[in-house]
């Protein structure tokens, strides 16, 4: 079976990725983005962690220009042994510190983005599971050919 093609806004998820493997702070912090909700991660190996989703998008289509203009919600979610439900963890607020300013070194993500804009940070749930984490969530506005959702137009017009 053929490897997917590369959405717009799978682009935009390994973006972040790799900018926050880049970061100093965060080095030794995996981060991953192909993680099912599902999917048990081991205390020892993986934990703690950052795993980056996407939990929705929307476009607006400008006819004229001939693009699509994308709204997409982003959580960064911060895993972890010790986490409480209901209290973001003094090493998730560290996280959380870490990866805006990450971001901050390039908000553009090299031109894929007109905007990031950072919203709030939640606890955990209680879900029953032994592992629990804070997630950052952060909206981010970026533009595609109409009906062409794999290829950006960058800021300033470059297609990536």
């Amino acid at each position: 079976m053929p490897e997917p093609l590369p959405t717009a806004q799978s682009k935009i998820v390994d973006a972040f990725a790799a900018l926050l493997r880049a970061f100093p702070d965060l080095s030794g912090t995996p981060v991953y983005t192909e993680r099912d909700p599902d999917d048990g991660l081991d205390a020892d190996t993986e934990l703690a962690c950052i795993v980056i989703s996407v939990e929705n998008w929307t476009f607006q289509n400008d006819y004229s220009q001939g693009q699509s203009r994308h709204r997409m919600v982003v959580n960064f979610d911060y895993l972890e042994t010790s986490a409480r439900a209901g209290q973001v963890s003094r090493a998730a607020m560290e996280k959380v510190a870490f990866i805006l300013a990450a971001i901050g070194t390039d908000p553009t993500l090299g031109g894929r983005l007109e905007d990031f804009d950072e919203r709030d940070v939640a606890p955990p749930m209680d879900n029953g599971k032994s592992i629990g984490g804070s997630s950052l969530q952060g909206v981010c506005a970026f533009y595609t050919p109409r009906r062409d959702h794999f290829t950006i137009i960058g800021v300033g017009g470059d297609l990536l």
